[in-house]
């Protein structure tokens, strides 16, 4: 696991081995920068997982070809790879996954990337076209981002270090505007004009010498394009086996008291891996239910005779010193009250010596785990009127309420990106316009439209739903958060359901149903013996109490109101409203007073 950074032309000339200490976290085993040639410069710092000795660090030359790489992430598939390559020929001299995706994309181009199973974001030099290829895993486990200036490209991990490089930065009010409206950032936008993230599933080719735009695909890895009928249980052996391969002895597992964490547990329990299992609790908070999560863990880990950690979340007056960690550490706003958890959750589990981390993000948006499936569900035999537009007749009529969208929504068309929004917005359009008349009703492009070609059954609003959520949340919302916090704690965090093999049988399966068996039908299937542990089948995405939170940081939430329009002109009026939403237990207007709260302390950082 890595940082990487580099750029061509008047930035290639201004990189220093200093700025790579932006990026220590990433990568605190080796840090290097290499002049490739007069008009290219490409770094990294490098966290040793696979190969984990000096010959494997980055940048990686292919002293046959010229040909360079700095690499982010993991290859599973890398020893599959590794052999086809052998056979055509190919000699290597270290056991990592860099070197096979340096000589695979010297002999198969681009095509190599729809053959990668992993996480990865990767800048490719390629020396005899005199090109530059920049990557990202289709699911956006790692992060890129890069800017086009005055015929010169700089590329990195984190989009605040390239902001040190570009003149004339402007804060993006879009993204401010998709923040307010869903919590976090949609790609390739970020907080800045000037700087776009590689969209997951993207790649970008441009020419060194004058930083032209050659070749932008998108690509769908193979294994989910041509999914193989195989037992999901066997599959998900397989992949927990791919992802703690020579690291077993110092394992960690999140263990939520889900299902997801659960089922990792058993195989970890079944194959004999002395997994450190870890934790939340909340003994400050005023509902008992936020601990309900942690007592199930505890239950589950002592019947599977796993080593049970808990970590319990500091009192409340701590808040403000982890929010301000979680705002520096993810680089930009982020509303999911749950990522202040898991970075104090992730610092524990750093001090404690663990390096790796497994969880079981992604099985939801494969297996129809969340509620608002079931809701899109039962909306099924509603009448579909392809031109309405709920939000635009919101907009019309300049509604504030979501009651008429909310009762519009199930008559629209399956494919209407509003079934969507309404499930995923912290403030509806009309709350926008009126906490800033400036703010825009905006066709935000949302991903997930192309794996309906793929599936005979998924015309529907629950696939559309789920495709969306795949595609767009998981990647720009959880697994940005999730690896912004681990790497923050120089942690690699693997999730094994988001294998691909997983994720192109899972869909299968849930076409197979026309994604009528929803709630995780198929992972109950698997693992009967889920039926004798206390799971939490109870899913939400906003459990940390951030109301309790706010009540006891008063004085949070008075700087924020106070200040947030020397920033950002807001409706003063509308900023009242919220002020006493935590006392008065107003749930919506909760949400919206820390998004402010959030944008306000990022605006701050920045």
């Amino acid at each position: 696991m890595c940082g990487i950074l580099g750029g061509t032309g008047e930035f290639s000339n201004q990189l220093v081995e200093f700025d790579l200490q932006l990026l220590y976290r990433r990568g605190p085993d080796n840090q290097k920068l290499l002049r490739v040639n007069k008009d290219l410069t490409m770094a990294a710092t490098r966290l040793a997982m696979t190969d984990p000795h000096p010959r494997s660090n980055q940048p990686m030359c292919d002293v046959s070809t010229g040909n360079t790489i700095v690499f982010n992430g993991e290859i599973y598939n890398f020893k599959l790879l590794r052999n086809d390559l052998k056979q055509r020929g190919f000699k290597f001299t270290t056991d990592s996954d860099t070197e096979v995706l340096l000589k695979g994309l010297s002999f198969y181009g681009e095509e190599m990337i729809e053959k990668l199973e992993g996480m990865f974001a990767f800048a490719y030099f390629d020396k005899k076209s005199n090109s530059l290829l920049i990557a990202r895993d289709y699911l956006g486990k790692k992060p890129l981002y890069y800017s086009v200036k005055d015929s010169n490209i700089i590329f990195c991990s984190q989009a605040n270090l390239i902001k040190k490089y570009v003149k004339g930065i402007n804060i993006d009010y879009l993204s401010i505007q998709n923040y307010f409206n869903f919590g976090f950032l949609i790609d390739p936008n970020s907080m800045y004009e000037q700087i776009a993230a590689v969209r997951p599933g993207e790649y970008l080719k441009f020419e060194i010498s004058d930083g032209s735009l050659l070749k932008q695909n998108n690509f769908i890895p193979y294994s989910i394009q041509h999914p193989e009928p195989s037992n999901i249980r066997d599959q998900i052996q397989k992949s927990l086996y791919e992802r703690i391969d020579g690291h077993q002895n110092n394992l960690a597992l999140s263990l939520s008291g889900g299902i997801d964490s659960t089922i990792l547990a058993i195989e970890c329990s079944r194959l004999g891996i002395p997994v450190k299992t870890y934790s939340m609790s909340y003994p400050d908070s005023d509902k008992e239910r936020y601990n309900i999560d942690s007592n199930n863990a505890s239950v589950i880990a002592k019947k599977l005779k796993l080593d049970f950690n808990v970590v319990a979340m500091p009192d409340s007056q701590e808040i403000p010193l982890i929010l301000s960690d979680f705002i520096k550490l993810m680089g930009e706003p982020s509303n999911n009250p749950t990522g202040l958890a898991m970075t104090h959750l992730y610092s524990q589990i750093s001090e404690r010596g663990h390096r790796l981390v497994i969880t079981g993000d992604g099985s939801d948006e494969i297996f129809g785990g969340y509620p608002r499936y079931r809701l899109a569900h039962r909306i099924r035999k509603f009448p579909q009127f392809y031109r309405l537009d709920s939000y635009e007749l919101t907009k019309r009529l300049t509604l504030k309420s979501n009651y008429l969208v909310k009762y519009l929504l199930p008559f629209e068309s399956w494919n209407s990106n509003n079934l969507w929004k309404y499930f995923h917005q912290t403030m509806s359009e009309g709350d926008l316009k009126f906490l800033n008349n400036k703010f825009q009703f905006t066709n935000t492009k949302f991903f997930g439209d192309e794996l309906h070609d793929y599936f005979d059954h998924s015309f529907n609003r629950v696939a559309a739903t789920l495709f969306k959520d795949l595609r767009t949340w998981l990647p720009m919302e959880s697994n940005r958060k999730l690896d912004r916090i681990s790497m923050w704690n120089s942690i690699e965090a693997r999730s094994p359901f988001q294998a691909e093999t997983i994720i192109g049988s899972g869909l299968k399966l849930m076409n197979k149903s026309n994604f009528h068996n929803l709630d995780k039908y198929y992972l109950y299937e698997s693992y009967p013996e889920l039926q004798d542990l206390p799971i939490s089948k109870v899913k939400s995405g906003f459990i940390s109490p951030v109301g309790h939170w706010l009540r006891s940081n008063s004085e949070l939430q008075y700087e924020a109101l106070a200040g947030i329009n020397s920033f950002l002109p807001l409706n003063k009026e509308f900023l009242k409203e919220l002020h006493n939403a935590p006392k008065e237990l107003n749930f919506r207007y909760t949400k919206m007073l820390w998004s402010i709260i959030v944008l306000y302390n990022w605006f701050l950082n920045e």
